[in-house]
């Protein structure tokens, strides 16, 4: 079960009582849940997938899966299962 997702993007050490402060956030949120039920669909929307492949600050490797994953649905248009 998620609730929230944070990125490290500069490491360090936090102890008991340090402040954790959001410095930004997206214009547009996609929540974990909205992440998750989208990736883990069999034929998901492409607009769907392209709007997660913007999301600002989105790890490389998942950019990378949600790209080869909207290309592959653009080189296989009627593919709705392999056999």
């Amino acid at each position: 079960i998620t609730g929230w997702y944070c990125r490290v993007v500069a490491g360090g050490e936090l102890r008991r009582g340090d402040e954790l402060v959001v410095v930004e956030r997206p214009a547009v949120p996609v929540t974990v849940a909205t992440f998750w039920r989208i990736v883990q669909m069999h034929r998901p929307p492409v607009a769907d997938l392209e709007r997660l492949a913007a999301i600002p600050g989105l790890a490389t490797g998942w950019r990378r899966r949600i790209e080869e994953r909207l290309a592959w649905l653009a080189a296989n248009p009627g593919v709705d299962s392999i056999k």
